[in-house]
């Protein structure tokens, strides 16, 4: 579980290494990385979820761990999302379309938040082997989904509806 955990840790943090330093011309393309990261946490945060349906059924170890791992790295990448990849919109935006932004930042981080305690009630779950617990873990799992999903949901509007994001239209550049 220990090479398992380093082994994600040194992949994500060589990803954002490498994205910090890629070439202009790929700048150009994508002005930051935000779509590419953020759809690791919409994934893994929502299969977390529907398998922490099953423990309450079933116990298995592995099955447990994989929730566990999944929880872990849909945190992280989300908060690699939120904040060393989050693109900030551009104040010339229409109102209506700055209110659907600030929706997304703060179901982005409600997500962050439920899935961080999500992670710690999984792992407390290892030692305190009670109902109760694996409860509370899905309870805040399914949480997580539901504003992951509604974050999703808004990006997408701002992106395909709107056009913000793509090539870095209505973004603000950074220096």
């Amino acid at each position: 579980m220990k090479k398992l955990i380093l082994s994600l840790g040194f992949t994500v943090l060589t990803f954002a290494v490498l994205a910090q330093t890629q070439q202009v011309e790929s700048e150009v393309r994508f002005p930051n990385y935000h779509p590419l990261v953020v759809h690791f946490p919409i994934i893994l945060l929502l299969a977390a979820a529907v398998m922490q349906i099953g423990v309450l059924f079933f116990k298995n170890k592995a099955y447990n761990y994989t929730i566990i791992a999944f929880t872990i790295i849909g945190f992280v990448t989300g908060l690699l999302a939120s904040n060393l990849f989050h693109a900030h919109a551009s104040e010339s935006i229409p109102a209506a379309q700055m209110a659907i932004f600030e929706s997304h930042e703060k179901f982005a981080n409600i997500t962050i938040w439920l899935s961080g305690i999500a992670a710690c009630v999984k792992l407390l779950g290892l030692f305190i082997k009670m109902k109760w617990v694996e409860t509370l873990a899905l309870v805040l799992l399914l949480g997580s989904a539901v504003a992951v999903s509604i974050a999703g949901h808004h990006g997408a509007e701002l992106v395909y509806k709107y056009g913000i994001g793509p090539e870095g239209k209505k973004l603000e550049q950074e220096n």
